[in-house]
């Protein structure tokens, strides 16, 4: 930065450059840097002297300034997106939504194999990695995910890998973690046998829920706050805990195939078949095969989860499993006739339901 101070008509060497000043002070108040502020004292130095050689020198250090100026104008882009990466990597370990987001992008197009995270994470500077933690929520969160599909090898494997290189768990240090890595790691403790730890985290988070309002918790982190929490329940045996967080997420949204179908597999297992049945209900009438299918597909729950077997012998529910049938079959002729004719289904026809948010998968 230069500022002129007067006008001389004349100096010897080059026109008017004595007249050049350069401050001390950046115009934050703050001093210039060594570097720079070093530079100008030669400048000033040399420019009130009339001798030639001092005009190499002063040709030195702006040859000097420039190459500094250039070497940091050549790193700005690098920079830039360095910090860009620094920002989405910080979402990933600490927003709910950023991060089940993120998991469910790479698993859906990785088909769901664990080395689709890792081949996200190397691709991210390691140091940024390991300095936001996103490494160990996005793995957590995607072992969730996992076991939401069924894909309970995937979801094991993952939650291992977490689990041996996660150090102890504290109450204190558990208080300090985000949302959403709280939530995931106390699931994969719980699946991996350290439930003392579970139960800690598990713990915290409940006291922040029942602090809270349903509309509240889905503004401040994300509603399937209450689903995954929800599972860390059920695996670490709190029938009544988990049972509690799914019936407010089920009072809350109703629209959507998972939490009346979680209800019915509690229903079911209570002995209450009327009501279970009444639950499957309202998740075969939200069911839509072309939002839903590379989420979950609800065929298949019906078919093998065991959670059911109470009610699969009802001819209630065996008319329930042909209609889902024919939903999948209608959606699939549609994708066919769309084939044929080189055009992709804009709005999907057979269906009208509405659809699930990425974050709400039937764990």
């Amino acid at each position: 930065m230069f500022q002129l101070r007067g006008h001389r008509a004349h100096t010897r060497g080059l026109p008017f450059l004595c007249t050049i000043s350069f401050p001390k002070f950046a115009p934050d108040g703050n001093p210039l840097p060594g570097k720079i502020e070093t530079i100008a004292q030669i400048v000033r130095r040399y420019l009130r002297r009339r001798n030639m050689k001092h005009w190499v020198y002063f040709t030195i250090a702006m040859i000097a300034a420039l190459a500094v100026f250039l070497r940091v104008w050549a790193n700005a882009p690098e920079h830039e997106k360095r910090q860009r990466l620094a920002q989405e990597l910080e979402l990933v370990a600490t927003h709910f939504t950023s991060a089940r987001r993120e998991a469910f992008t790479i698993l859906r197009v990785s088909g769901s194999e664990i080395g689709g995270i890792d081949a996200y994470l190397a691709a991210r500077p390691r140091d940024l990695v390991e300095r936001t933690g996103a490494d160990v929520t996005l793995r957590a969160v995607g072992a969730v995910i996992l076991y939401g599909r069924g894909r309970d090898d995937a979801a094991n494997a993952l939650a291992k890998r977490v689990s041996e290189t996660f150090p102890p768990l504290t109450a204190s240090r558990a208080q300090q973690m985000p949302m959403v890595r709280r939530v995931a790691i106390a699931r994969v403790l719980a699946e991996t046998g350290r439930t003392n730890e579970a139960r800690i985290a598990s713990e915290i988070t409940q006291a922040w829920i029942d602090a809270r309002q349903t509309d509240q918790i889905a503004r401040e982190e994300n509603i399937s706050v209450l689903t995954d929490q929800g599972w860390v329940w059920k695996v670490l045996g709190e029938n009544d805990l988990a049972r509690a967080d799914w019936q407010r997420l089920y009072d809350y949204h109703k629209s959507q195939t998972t939490h009346p179908y979680n209800m019915a597999c509690f229903a079911a297992l209570a002995g209450d078949r009327e009501q279970a049945l009444r639950y499957l209900d309202d998740a075969v009438d939200q069911y839509r095969p072309d939002a839903q299918r590379d989420l979950f597909s609800l065929d298949e729950l019906m078919d093998n989860d065991p959670d059911l077997d109470p009610i699969r012998d009802d001819p209630a529910f065996i008319a329930m499993r042909q209609l889902v049938a024919a939903k999948n079959a209608e959606y699939d002729a549609f994708l066919e006739r769309a084939n044929e004719t080189n055009s992709g289904p804009d709005e999907p026809e057979p269906s009208t339901s509405s659809a699930p948010t990425p974050s709400d998968p039937v764990p």
